[in-house]
C-alpha cells in the first residue's frame, strides 16, 4: 500500500513546484504549466479530510468539491479560487507532461483564448509562454488561498 505524504507536505510541494514554473516560464513553458498544474493540485490536496484516499484522476474541481479550502474565504475568495480552477482545468491535465511543445500547441489552440493566435515557429513560443503564464496566474490564486488560514 503506497504511503501518502501528509498534508503539510503536500502544501510546501506546492509552494516549491510554483516557484518553479515561475522560473521556467520562458525558458520551458510547456513544462512550467505542467509544474503550474501540479502545485494547484498539491494545495487542493492539502485541504482534503484526513485519511481521504487518493484519487489518481487529477480533477481539480473534484479535488477543490471535496476538500476544504474554500471554508472560511469570503464570497470573493470563493469566486476567485473557483474561476482559478475552472480556468486550470482549462489549461492544464496531468497527462501534459509526456507531450512535446508541439503537441501541447493542439490542446492550447482549442482554447478560445489562444484560437486566434498565430500558430508560426516563433508565435508558438509566445503562446506556449502566455499559456504557462496563466497556469501561473491561476496556481498562485489557488496557493494564496490555501495558505491564508
Amino acid at each position: 500500500m503506497p504511503i501518502h505524504p501528509d498534508h503539510r507536505y503536500y502544501a510546501r510541494t506546492s509552494r516549491e513546484r510554483l516557484a518553479s514554473a515561475d522560473l521556467l516560464r520562458t525558458s520551458a513553458p510547456s513544462l512550467s504549466l505542467y509544474l503550474a498544474g501540479l502545485s494547484a493540485e498539491c494545495m487542493l490536496r492539502a485541504w482534503l479530510p484526513p485519511g481521504e484516499p487518493f484519487d489518481g484522476r487529477h480533477d481539480l474541481a473534484s479535488i477543490l468539491a471535496r476538500g476544504s479550502l474554500l471554508e472560511g474565504l469570503t464570497g470573493r475568495g470563493v469566486q476567485k479560487v473557483t474561476i482559478a480552477v475552472k480556468g486550470l482545468t482549462l489549461l492544464w491535465f496531468n497527462g501534459i507532461r509526456y507531450l512535446p511543445e508541439d503537441q501541447v500547441l493542439p490542446h492550447l489552440k482549442r482554447l478560445p483564448a489562444y484560437r486566434k493566435m498565430s500558430i508560426g515557429r516563433k508565435a508558438a513560443r509566445i503562446v506556449l509562454t502566455r499559456a504557462a503564464s496563466d497556469a501561473l496566474a491561476a496556481a498562485t490564486v489557488i496557493m494564496k488561498a490555501g495558505e491564508v488560514r
